[in-house]
């Protein structure tokens, strides 16, 4: 999804060079760019960019309640007005989700064709299992907005969604403990923006960069753009969890539930039977 808003800040085109990355990345996330590197080698494609101004440019909101929610990203890009060219914006986002939530990876193939990012899941994911039998999960998730202007604003906004699950948790010992806290922190976030016009002029600018792969399909590395991180957007969701001390009443009340059930429907069978064979 892309919208536009107002901004004052300059946006440069330039040309590719080896660079370094400009702001400390995500242990994890890190070691994970580390492998793809080492897994695809020296296939990098060289590209000519136009560097955004991205200082503090990502906002995050989890919608909908209860389970099953959605995690809604925004990128807002500050264009130069000068910029005659549509472009193509790439979004390269490393998600390390706790082990009180998952993602179910057939859903996001299914919300490729309705727009969604694709999305590559590094670790195993049993969507069946609590939380306190589950582990990390890191998801790589890649999105292309094309044909992109400067011309009618110089921001634009760029927003990506996929959803997220929450685990249930082990039941607590104590009365005064309702709810469970998964923590969702903010993601690392990449970004290269590609001119459709070639003969763009070019204004030669020291940006830092990182290598990283192109897309989903990881056959190649391309330089991104990285995306100053903000702490301060970690979303903090609740889980009611159950209380150890009610097992004996909801252990006897759901086998007790169950003969019933059982009985009814023994009963609806007898009845039926007897009123056929009269």
């Amino acid at each position: 999804m892309v919208s536009f808003a107002h901004c004052t800040i300059t946006v440069y085109i330039l040309m590719m060079c080896c660079l370094v990355t400009s702001f400390q990345l995500d242990t994890k996330s890190e070691q994970i760019l580390d492998d793809l590197r080492k897994k695809i080698g020296n296939q990098i494609d060289k590209e000519r960019l136009v560097a955004v101004d991205v200082a503090n440019a990502v906002s995050r909101l989890i919608q909908q309640r209860g389970f099953h929610r959605n995690v809604t990203t925004t990128v807002k890009l500050n264009m130069m007005d000068n910029i005659s060219s549509n472009f193509t914006c790439h979004i390269l986002m490393i998600d390390h989700i706790p082990s009180g939530a998952y993602v179910d990876p057939d859903q996001l193939k299914n919300r490729i064709d309705f727009g969604g990012p694709q999305v590559v899941i590094l670790d195993e994911i049993d969507i069946e299992k609590p939380e306190y039998m589950s582990g990390e999960i890191s998801i790589i998730s890649f999105q292309t907005f094309k044909s992109l202007s400067s011309s009618t604003s110089c921001q634009i906004n760029l927003t990506m969604s996929f959803p997220l699950h929450l685990r249930y948790h082990r039941p607590s010992n104590e009365s005064t403990i309702n709810f469970a806290n998964v923590t969702i922190h903010p993601p690392d976030t990449f970004i290269r923006c590609i001119p459709d016009d070639t003969e763009s002029s070019n204004i030669n600018q020291d940006r830092k960069l990182i290598l990283a792969p192109c897309s989903y399909t990881k056959t190649k590395l391309c330089h991104w753009q990285s995306i100053r991180k903000n702490e301060g957007m970690s979303i903090i969701l609740q889980v009611p969890v159950g209380q150890q001390n009610d097992f004996v009443v909801v252990f006897l009340g759901t086998v007790l539930c169950v003969i019933a059930s059982v009985l009814y429907i023994l009963y609806v069978l007898f009845k039926s039977s007897k009123d056929i064979v009269t």
